[in-house]
């Protein structure tokens, strides 16, 4: 075969297989084609069923988001309707039994419906907030407050539970640690009342500890720790797994012991984050436990750094601290010595070792602690604290579980300096050592905050011609003598329209505006100044006793420059009046002369009234908080009248404006339980349209009529020797002739009766005629001069 042909061949076979390999691609290319198209569909189906499923669950989510909305709607309105009953439940149990006087049997059934509400209506809120919660409708206050105000609250909702039990409630704090903080209040006290509310519940014997310490302060941002230990009955691994979720329980048997709905820690923790902190616990079964927690709050930057230090009028003075607890007696030691107090410490309450430990080194102040009364106070321990105290050479403070009103029968013989419940509240007991120590503490504070008052930088702005409105007499009082004696001039309008036409008559370096008035209140009127382009760089300045921040930016939205909340505090006020008028030389006016030293003797001691806390308001001038003592004693029951008469009239606008009038007058003379009854009362009558009388008002009325009674005993019932003496009192025959010039001068209408009227009443003793001047007092601040001419007419024809 010649190669033309091999070539042929070899040609043809390639040829052949060329063929082959061609339709074996087009093979597998269909075969390709065909799988890449049902691939193809394939996708397709699952891009159809992916986005058929999306929608399903879109509309899944948002169906259940609705479900999640409606069921939180219904737990709200289900609680609102559930809770108003149950406050029912709650008043009117609590009321027949302390108002009325059920036999033993009632008064059981009474005590046990009480404590079921009480139980139900915990489980309604835990429910309430848990919803809010998984809604994310839960939001954070954030607003001033002092540690040492949740602190009391807390230990007032804890105290009976505590005494039940018989156990050792201990809140451990460092002196160096800032009382003023800006956050929220509530919810704070609401994890603290939780986690102590917990460790008491399951502890039978021995102690609970809140101990707080401050871990870092950056840039005005303080993390604050909390530990709440007990010598409870502990938890094992497993249990603490499940301590942190919804509706678990330590104790989840058929027949357990302790009651809950498992929602507390879950909503402690949310609000432990919601603070910027976290929650942990360390647990041992049969050893007891600890939770430690830790929030971010602000400092408060508006009050200067309150820490507990004693004045130097106590550097000499020392106390003999006497605990059989262990535990809080260290407690007790370590912040007392931290505060500045020379303390000795004592175990045990064997009256020979006490005698010896006093005999060391005689003590000024003796703090006993006994948990239980009956048992530790015997005979030896009552007559050896009976001796010290009647021979003056001791103050005493009994601290114990027993209730103080039972406590006073049972130790009546015994002259104590104070009485303190337990839980003792560090800042309680500071407060309660100063006043043992009365006029050696307050000579201090007003020899300091009078230099205080000096040292402040208001050279500059001295003779400034300041318009205070205002519509109440006790605070215009107040505001204007601090300013007359810190060299201001001062003008008083009794409200806004007033204000408006002193300022077109008149010029003037600032304005002090009160919000609340009649005829025209103080953001109507700065709104109307400000229209007015002649007072475009006015300054105003709202001064108001509602100290909100939302009240700071309303003022600061109608036209004013700055706020200041009342009780006046002397150094703010200053330092804003300082920032807002011009600084210049001006005239000064002639002032009042000093007699502060002098009265300072002369403050009353009276129960419910924080001398100190309003002496530093007032920059440590006693002469002023005597005068407004003396004025408010006055007005006061007229006040009570207004209030009384609105609630029995069921005027909601008249009751809620007594209420606030009475909370800025309890807060200057540092009455602060009424205060905190009277803002009670404002903060209820502005939730609700309507209101009836109830336990709320019964407390601010007993509170009231008590520091106003005490008021008038002090300065009108010879308690001031010194004050009104023999010599001051007028004859018969003086007093006749005063009352005849005072009942000229007010059938003339004569403004100046009022003064006359102050006169008379400082000098009068005879409490009738008193109460009658009061009620004449009261018609002339409303101009009623007829009516006040007619009571002066009555006391003198009882006089003939």
């Amino acid at each position: 075969m010649d190669d033309a042909e091999k070539w042929k061949k070899r040609f043809e076979r390639e040829r052949k297989a060329r063929k082959e390999a061609e339709n074996i691609l087009e093979l597998k290319s269909r075969e390709l084609y065909e799988v890449n198209q049902q691939l193809q569909k394939t996708l397709e189906h699952l891009e159809k069923r992916v986005a058929e499923r999306t929608i399903e669950l879109s509309v899944a989510v948002q169906e259940a988001q609705k479900a999640n909305k409606a069921k939180s709607a219904f737990l709200a309105n289900m609680s609102h309707e559930i809770r108003t009953p149950m406050n029912a439940m709650i008043g009117l149990s609590e009321l027949c039994m302390t108002k009325t006087s059920p036999s033993p049997k009632q008064k059981q059934y009474l005590k046990k419906i009480h404590q079921s509400a009480v139980a139900l209506l915990g489980i309604i809120n835990d429910i309430l907030d848990f919803s809010k919660i998984e809604a994310g409708e839960m939001k954070m206050e954030r607003i001033p407050f002092t540690l040492g105000q949740v602190f009391q609250n807390l230990t007032n909702m804890l105290s009976e539970k505590v005494r039940k039990k018989d156990l050792d409630f201990i809140i451990e704090r460092s002196p160096d640690l800032n009382d003023h903080f800006i956050g929220d209040p509530g919810r704070l006290g609401q994890v603290l009342l939780n986690l102590t509310y917990n460790a008491i519940k399951f502890t039978d014997t021995g102690y609970v500890k809140l101990a707080v310490t401050k871990c870092e302060e950056i840039d005005g941002q303080c993390r604050l720790e909390f530990a709440v230990s007990d010598t409870g009955i502990g938890m094992t691994q497993e249990q603490q797994k499940l301590l942190f979720k919804p509706f678990s329980q330590v104790d989840n048997t058929d027949t357990r012991k302790y009651e809950g709905t498992g929602l507390g820690l879950v909503i402690a923790k949310d609000f432990i984050q919601k603070m910027n902190g976290d929650i942990r616990v360390q647990s041992e079964q049969g050893v007891g436990s600890t939770f430690t927690f830790s929030v971010v709050l602000s400092q408060n930057p508006d009050i200067e750094a309150d820490l507990h230090r004693f004045p130097q009028a106590l550097n000499d003075k020392s106390a003999l601290l006497i605990d059989p607890h262990d535990v809080s007696l260290a407690s007790l030691h370590l912040y007392l010595n931290g505060c500045g107090l020379n303390v000795t410490p004592v175990s045990s309450l064997c009256v020979d070792t006490i005698q010896r430990m006093y005999q060391t080194e005689q003590h000024d102040l003796i703090i006993l602690c006994l948990s239980d009364l009956e048992n530790d106070l015997t005979p030896d321990l009552l007559s050896f604290c009976n001796q010290l105290a009647v021979q003056g050479q001791a103050r005493l403070i009994l601290i114990t579980n027993e209730d103080t009103d039972e406590l006073k029968e049972t130790v009546t013989p015994t002259p104590l300096t104070s009485f303190i419940q337990k839980p003792v509240d560090p800042s309680f007991l500071f407060d309660s050592i100063l006043e043992a120590f009365g006029n050696e503490v307050l000579k201090e504070v007003v020899e300091t905050n009078f230099e205080t008052v000096k040292n402040l930088a208001v050279e500059n702005i001295q003779g400034a011609h300041i318009l205070l409105v205002e519509d109440n007499r006790i605070n215009q009082q107040v505001a204007q003598e601090l300013l007359e004696q810190a060299k201001f001039s001062v003008e008083i309008a009794e409200n806004g329209k007033e204000a408006l036409n002193k300022l077109n008559t008149d010029s003037y370096d600032c304005v002090l505006m009160d919000i609340q008035m009649p005829v025209m209140g103080g953001y109507e009127a700065t709104k109307l100044i400000r229209a007015q382009k002649r007072f475009a760089d006015l300054p105003i300045v709202a001064m108001t006793a509602n100290a909100m921040v939302s009240d700071k930016q309303a003022a600061l939205k109608a036209g004013m420059n700055d706020h200041i909340s009342k009780p006046i505090n002397t150094k703010t006020l200053f330092q804003v009046l300082h920032n807002v008028i011009p600084h210049k030389k001006r005239p000064i006016p002639i002032t009042r002369s000093q007699t502060d030293d002098q009265e300072a003797a002369h403050l009353p001691d009276i129960a419910g009234l924080d001398v100190k806390g309003s002496l530093n308001n007032l920059g440590g001038q006693v002469s002023i908080y005597i005068e407004v003592l003396r004025t408010f004693g006055i007005v006061a029951r007229g006040l009570h009248h207004d209030l009384s008469k609105a609630i029995a009239d069921k005027d909601h606008d008249m009751t809620v404006r007594a209420a606030h009038t009475l909370k800025g007058l309890a807060a200057t003379v540092g009455a602060t339980k009424l205060y905190a009854h009277t803002r009670d009362l404002e903060a209820t009558l502005k939730e609700t349209e309507s209101y009836t009388r109830c336990d709320l008002y019964d407390k601010l009325n007993r509170e009231l009529l008590h520091i106003v009674d005490q008021i008038e005993d002090h300065f009108y019932e010879g308690t001031q020797p010194s004050t009104i003496t023999a010599t001051d009192r007028p004859d018969q025959a003086s007093l006749k002739a005063d009352l005849l010039i005072l009942l000229d001068m007010l059938d003339q209408y004569d403004v100046q009766s009022e003064e006359q009227l102050k006169s008379i009443q400082r000098m009068i003793t005879d409490k009738k005629i008193r109460q009658k001047l009061i009620k004449a007092q009261e018609s002339v601040d409303t101009y009623e001069y007829e009516e006040a001419s007619n009571i002066v007419r009555k006391i003198l024809e009882t006089m003939d």
